[in-house]
């Protein structure tokens, strides 16, 4: 049987038809294969980690008090006796009868976060601790690095570092300068402050006392 010219063009568009929806149907399984095996994309993202650290001047005093006890200043020679007495161990044991042999000194301590200046001052003088009957009374400190580490890596106030000197009743630096910070923190952070009096029999009896301050000051 003869095929005419319009069954071939129909058969062709038929058959052209099929093999688009064959194709279409074969994409269409394509993309949901992709989506059932996930396949791989990049991409990337950042975190942050934040904190933040507070400035801490803390000074301390882990030796804060010195305690010659009680006594009497002998006075069974002619002229007038002195009584002295340090903590470095030194007391005139004719002189200083029953007082405690005192062999440690103050302890001082950075014990914050940050390098400070050290200044200390007491809140009386010789002449206001042991009295105005008191003939030429002396109350005098000495600084001293902590032996094993150092606290104030040898910046220390030259007079006070070279031997006794009379206490102050204002500020005075010890370790550092209004611009240098050297008292340090961690291992190195102990200073020590010797403490030496010197009165005579002629000084009123009664409680002697005096307050000692550290104050610390950061750079920042």
């Amino acid at each position: 049987m003869d095929i005419s010219n319009k069954s071939l063009a129909l058969l062709l568009v038929v058959a052209v038809f099929v093999s688009f929806l064959g194709t279409y149907a074969s994409l269409n399984k394509i993309d949901e294969m992709q989506s059932i095996t996930g396949f791989a994309t990049s991409g990337n993202d950042t975190g942050t980690v934040t904190l933040e650290i507070t400035e801490n001047v803390t000074i301390t005093f882990t030796v804060d008090s010195i305690n010659w006890g009680t006594g009497t200043v002998a006075n069974d020679l002619p002229g007038l006796e002195y009584c002295e007495m340090m903590t470095n161990g030194t007391l005139n044991p004719v002189n200083c009868t029953t007082f405690n042999n005192v062999t440690t000194p103050f302890r001082i301590a950075n014990e914050g976060n940050e390098n400070v200046s050290l200044q200390i001052k007491s809140n009386a003088s010789a002449a206001t601790l042991f009295g105005a009957a008191a003939t030429s009374p002396e109350f005098q400190w000495k600084a001293e690095d902590n032996a094993t580490t150092g606290g104030c890596s040898d910046h220390f106030n030259a007079t006070i570092l070279g031997g006794f000197v009379d206490v102050s009743t204002s500020d005075v630096y010890v370790c550092g300068s209004p611009t240098t910070q050297w008292f340090g923190t961690g291992i190195y952070n102990v200073m020590h402050l010797h403490m030496r009096v010197n009165f005579p029999e002629d000084t009123a009896s009664g409680a002697k006392a005096a307050l000692i301050t550290a104050t610390g000051t950061s750079g920042t």
